[in-house]
């Protein structure tokens, strides 16, 4: 009988809610540029481009970087950046892909899988900034939304730990945005236009 009435009842209670994404909204992120010292800084490119701008925030330790010409890295960097935010078409490495494969096409931005045991370090990219003859940069962030791109974290290439420098990014993202998910796509164009993708 207990049985009977539960089954009947069950169809009257409401269902529960599946979550759904939710985009991070501009307001979101630039209540986080305001201040002295804000934690993002919105970053414009000083040239003009006949392209489409694609939004992009730095950290503000890697805005003061990037603008200052100090380091020839860093230049090389603020380069990478402005083709970024003029939205010029950028090599990016194709999914699935942990090297670049081609060494003569070098990818500028790339994707990193989520590493064993911390499957919530995903969504995760990387600027790529090779200089021959210099130490290599890596900038880590997230895609907000298409196009729009959240620069969290820097390390030196020769003495990267991937695992704590996405861990970093993860825990500054939750900081920022708290349970709000980063953008995810099923393919490069997902996350990226004039994304021109390289072995």
């Amino acid at each position: 009988m207990a049985a009977m009435l539960f089954s009947a009842l069950r169809f009257l209670l409401p269902r529960p809610r599946k979550l759904t994404y939710m985009a991070i909204s501009h307001v979101e992120i630039k209540r986080h540029c305001a201040g002295p010292r804000p934690e993002l800084v919105e970053y414009q490119s000083p040239d003009e481009s006949e392209d489409e701008p694609r939004p992009l925030f730095l950290a503000y330790d890697i805005y003061d970087l990037a603008t200052s010409d100090s380091d020839p890295r860093w230049s090389q960097a603020r380069a990478r950046l402005n083709r970024f935010a003029e939205g010029r078409p950028i090599p990016v490495r194709k999914f699935g892909n942990r090297k670049d494969r081609d060494r003569k096409q070098p990818s500028t931005l790339a994707y990193l899988p989520p590493f064993k045991g911390k499957g919530q370090c995903a969504e995760i990219w990387e600027f790529r900034i090779q200089i021959p003859g210099f130490e290599q940069l890596r900038i880590f962030g997230r895609f907000a939304r298409m196009d729009w791109f959240i620069a969290i974290a820097w390390r030196d290439r020769d003495q990267l730990d991937y695992t704590e420098a996405m861990s970093e990014c993860d825990d500054t993202w939750r900081r920022l945005f708290g349970i709000k998910e980063p953008h995810k796509g099923a393919s490069i164009d997902a996350y990226l236009s004039k994304a021109q993708p390289v072995r």
